[in-house]
């Protein structure tokens, strides 16, 4: 066999073609975002870029907890027929509940987080605020219905315009941070808006507005809720890590902290988005679904974290010297953690398919509880190193649990 035909092979799979293009939208959002921190640090005074991060972070923590896992209830029915009700249920419920908790995250922001305050103070500020997390969460909803519905490509092209969109604005309008963070967060709800306003021909008998709740509905968001445990406890801890270091270490050392998180995040990000297909295939009754999503994601992962790890010196010079000189081995150690992501990852998809929905929880309990704390331990102590090391090791120890639960799902490869 060729390798043409074995590439035609692996891509009428709707495993490895729908894997392989949520990785391209991947791509496109992480290059453009790799691109778009590196002109970021260029042109902006570290402190502006932490203060960035910061409301980058926030916004992002705040949709995925008022996405309450719906997103992982379309995977598992967002291929039926019947789900254009229940999918209409769940953007509007996203984004209204996405609003209230950006309300309530201002209220409360001089306590929670005072370095962001100044940003979130005016009646402008507020609106502003809220209307990005209910773009982000409804965006998250949006991929992951694409994806249920083998029309991974339009997650590709939402990448794009995202992507291309904040490249534009930056250099218009980022040298704060205030105007850092609209520049990365203003083209993601324009592209979430335009996504919107294509769903009717994608989800026949779609409207975009309320229509009301059916037995599908009543399905989804039992499904979702049950995982939404799990959900929190894994998704939790890299949105809050940034927070927790700007909280501890301040807006200086968090610029360097996100360069180095948001190289290393891509990797984690390759098993995360592999997990996907798996439960909407797996779902559908795909054969040894399990055992391919775990090898196709330690093939890519592993040799991503190699090149990575070998040239983090050279990687960090994108972003100048004081990058070079605080941030290499912090991402060496963050790049590590990919490698037992996936098999957290792929473990989490194989147990949703089951409905064990108390070891999804109890296995990101453990990643969570432990990669977070032992990252901020690690900072008291050591500083940013001291997160880095403590993030790795608490993942190593995650996927030690996860690869338990995979035995007997996973048979050795054989020649």
């Amino acid at each position: 066999m060729t390798w043409s035909d074995w590439l035609r092979t692996r891509f009428r799979d709707p495993l490895y073609r729908q894997s392989s293009l949520v990785l391209v939208a991947t791509g496109l959002s992480a290059g453009t975002g790799l691109l778009f921190w590196i002109i970021a640090a260029r042109i902006a005074p570290p402190r502006q870029v932490g203060l960035g991060v910061g409301y980058f972070a926030a916004t992002s923590f705040l949709s995925y907890v008022t996405s309450f896992a719906l997103p992982y209830g379309l995977l598992r029915f967002g291929a039926s027929v019947q789900v254009g009700p229940a999918a209409n249920a769940a953007f509007w419920f996203s984004a209204v509940t996405s609003v209230i908790a950006a309300v309530v995250f201002v209220g409360g922001a001089s306590i929670w987080s005072p370095e962001l305050a100044p940003l979130l103070h005016t009646p402008l500020h507020i609106v502003v605020f809220c209307i990005f997390n209910g773009g982000v969460a409804v965006g998250l909803l949006f991929d992951s219905l694409f994806i249920a519905r083998r029309r991974a490509e339009l997650a590709v092209a939402r990448a794009a315009v995202a992507g291309i969109g904040k490249l534009i604005l930056l250099p218009l309008i980022g040298r704060s941070g205030l105007g850092i963070a609209v520049a990365v967060l203003a083209p993601v709800v324009c592209a979430t808006l335009l996504a919107w306003l294509f769903l009717p021909a994608l989800l026949p008998g779609h409207r975009n507005y309320p229509i009301g709740w059916d037995n599908r509905s009543r399905l989804l968001f039992s499904f979702s809720v049950r995982t939404f445990p799990a959900t929190l406890l894994a998704g939790a801890p890299p949105f809050l890590l940034p927070l927790l270091v700007l909280g501890t270490l301040g807006p200086r050392v968090t610029a360097y902290f996100y360069v180095a998180w948001n190289i290393a995040f891509v990797l984690q990000l390759v098993p995360n988005v592999i997990s996907q297909p798996t439960l909407s295939e797996g779902s559908a009754g795909g054969t040894r679904v399990v055992e391919r999503a775990l090898r196709f994601s330690l093939a890519i992962t592993v040799v991503a974290v190699v090149v990575v790890v070998a040239g983090a010196s050279i990687i960090m010079r994108l972003y100048g010297p004081v990058y070079v000189a605080h941030g290499t081995s912090a991402l060496r150690l963050f790049a590590l953690a990919a490698i037992p992501a996936c098999f957290v990852s792929v473990a989490g998809a194989m147990l949703r398919v089951e409905n064990r929905h108390l070891w999804v929880t109890a296995l990101n309990g453990a990643f969570c509880i432990v990669a977070l704390g032992l990252a901020g331990l690690g900072g008291y102590a050591l500083g940013l190193i001291g997160v880095a090391a403590g993030w790795t090791a608490g993942s190593a120890l995650a996927g030690v649990f996860g690869s338990a639960l995979l035995v007997g799902h996973v048979k050795p490869a054989t020649n």
